[in-house]
């Protein structure tokens, strides 16, 4: 269950993909900055492109235990970030049942990392800048949206005044199906 899960770092994604798969995996196709990073890199034209080390190069060995049963993926459009690239990579290993709504995140490719900081002093907006584009190693088409469930569901107003969770219901459905 990934619902609203916002993501967080990179290398927690690719330990958990590390138990599903029982190949080695190239996590990244490329990562780029349009400013100087602190990390090793080498300058191509306007931008930087990234050369990481250690977990962060993006190589994934299976782990001892590789899960091998079937996986059932509960998402919706709060699944950004590391939790999208995740699903990205399922979806592109054809490992996972995806249930629920669209993933919010591009599992293609999409900015993050490093940001620069705004803060605009007369309407008192804040954000973020991300300055770094991240390009994952999938075979999937970008086509501007999240990974599209294989069973869509949508909580109605009525399931959330009587407590009904229906995407975990089909979910569970779908797995005494296969019993």
């Amino acid at each position: 269950d990934l619902r609203n899960n916002h993501g967080g770092t990179d290398p927690v994604a690719m330990s958990l993909l590390s138990h599903l798969h029982n190949s080695k995996i190239e996590y990244y196709k490329r990562r780029s900055s349009i400013v100087k990073p602190d990390a090793k890199h080498v300058k191509k034209g306007d931008v930087y492109e990234i050369k990481a080390r250690g977990v962060w190069t993006g190589k994934i060995k299976p782990a001892k235990n590789v899960f091998n049963g079937n996986v059932y993926l509960i998402m919706n459009g709060y699944c950004v970030s590391a939790a999208a690239e995740f699903i990205g990579h399922l979806k592109n290993l054809n490992r996972a049942v995806f249930i629920g709504e669209e993933a919010g995140g591009n599992p293609v490719k999409f900015t993050g990392g490093v940001s620069l900081p705004v803060d605009l002093p007369h309407t008192r907006i804040t954000g973020t800048i991300p300055l770094q584009l991240v390009e994952m190693n999938v075979n999937l088409e970008n086509n501007g949206h999240g990974i599209m469930p294989d069973y869509q569901v949508i909580s109605s107003i009525h399931d959330v005044l009587v407590n009904r969770d229906a995407q975990m219901q089909c979910a569970v459905d779908l797995i005494n199906k296969q019993k």
